[in-house]
């Protein structure tokens, strides 16, 4: 690939990926010279700006630009990530420990240790406390180098995989709901992420549960999308009885029944087909021979016949052919008197040409298909008359 680089200035507004949340992008500028950083992370203590190109004069002043716009929206996706926590403790129980998190512009993902999977009330329940909470407009009270001893006395809930120094930086969005060690960034109130809406709740991994919030407005298009796919839904159905659930559990139950019916006729159909060609089979010398083209729904429905005609006719041949979505299939069965005369393979292959035949089989039953289905009848005939004249 190509060359990055790390830029590290004296200063900077970045954010390094931490905690969860990713680094900060933006542009750095020297004079007319603009350069794009498309990371921000942090080594040793030290801020690295990572880009494409570096500066051709760097000693001189440069002017660090975040990106704002994705700054905001990973900042109402961290504070939500501290609501869910919190609203999680509530819903769950005390032994919710966070596993795991993601922030970013597009989503917060927190993965938390629990032993099943929630239940739909328990989803919507944690939703309706986040988003209380963001209507309460709750301000960021944020303390910076306190003493870990302190943040303690006040019910800081540290994550598992941070390392903290001796001294730490409090979030809290209202001291009695959430307060957690944080480096991250975060809204100046709650009521700036709008709304939060849970997308998913899954597995992460044995006895870790997975959640996914979308916030602001990636959350209201979301639920823009559901609105209208619902809509799209109910008129389609034009029923204003009922539900749009209520009329799709009667169409579905409509369909099985009507599937059943079908299932009935074909069987019945099939019936009809099987007695109309054992009284079609010819005497030829010693044996007898049906060749027809059928009707019929599905190939398996053609197999059988052509089985079960042998079956109650040893001494038979049966050549049929059928066309089945644009495709011609041909069909041979030898009885088993007369195994030892003809073979169902020779008699295919010597007219499944004429559909541009592939397939194959054994003495007794052999199946080709072909996309020409114009040659189905001249593959008939072929073998009416090498069997019967």
């Amino acid at each position: 690939g190509h060359t990055i680089y790390q830029v590290v200035l004296d200063q900077t507004p970045f954010y390094p990926e931490g905690g969860g949340q990713v680094g900060d992008v933006g542009s750095l500028i020297w004079s007319h010279e603009r350069i794009e950083v498309v990371d921000t992370k942090k080594e040793h203590g030290v801020i690295l700006h990572y880009t494409n190109t570096l500066p051709s004069s760097p000693t001189l002043r440069c002017q660090a630009v975040i990106n704002r716009e994705r700054r905001k929206s990973t900042a109402r996706n961290h504070t939500t990530a501290h609501l869910l926590g919190a609203a999680l403790r509530q819903v769950l129980g005390k032994h919710v420990i966070q596993k795991g998190s993601l922030v970013n512009d597009k989503l917060c993902r927190l993965d938390f240790a629990h032993g099943q999977p929630m239940t739909a009330e328990e989803v919507a329940r944690v939703t309706h406390i986040i988003n209380n909470k963001i209507r309460q407009n709750i301000p960021l009270h944020e303390q910076r180098h306190l003493p870990m001893a302190e943040a303690k006395k006040m019910g800081a809930v540290a994550t598992f995989h941070e390392k903290y120094g001796t001294h730490v930086r409090v979030v809290a969005f209202d001291p009695t709901f959430s307060v957690e060690l944080c480096g991250g960034t975060h809204v100046q109130a709650t009521g700036e992420i709008g709304i939060a809406h849970v997308v998913s709740e899954g597995s992460s991994s044995a006895g870790v549960r997975r959640l996914v919030l979308i916030t602001g407005e990636a959350a209201e298009k979301h639920l823009n999308q559901l609105d209208n796919q619902l809509k799209a839904i109910a008129s389609l159905l034009r029923n204003t009885q009922q539900t749009p659930l209520q009329s799709i559990q009667k169409l579905l139950e409509d369909h099985k029944k009507l599937r059943k019916r079908v299932a009935l006729q074909e069987q019945k159909a099939l019936m009809g087909l099987e007695e109309r060609l054992l009284a079609a089979f010819r005497l030829y010398l010693d044996h007898y021979v049906v060749v027809e083209e059928v009707e019929v729904s599905d190939v398996n429905a053609l197999k059988k016949t052509a089985f079960n005609l042998v079956k109650k006719q040893r001494r038979g041949v049966a050549i049929l052919g059928t066309v089945i979505n644009g495709q011609a299939y041909l069909m041979v069965s030898v009885g088993a008197a007369l195994l030892t005369t003809y073979n169902a393979r020779d008699i295919l292959s010597s007219i499944s040409h004429f559909i541009d035949g592939k397939g194959g089989g054994n003495p007794s039953f052999a199946i080709a298909t072909g996309t020409r289905v114009a040659g189905l009848a001249q593959a008939l005939k072929q073998g009416d008359k090498q069997y019967i004249h």
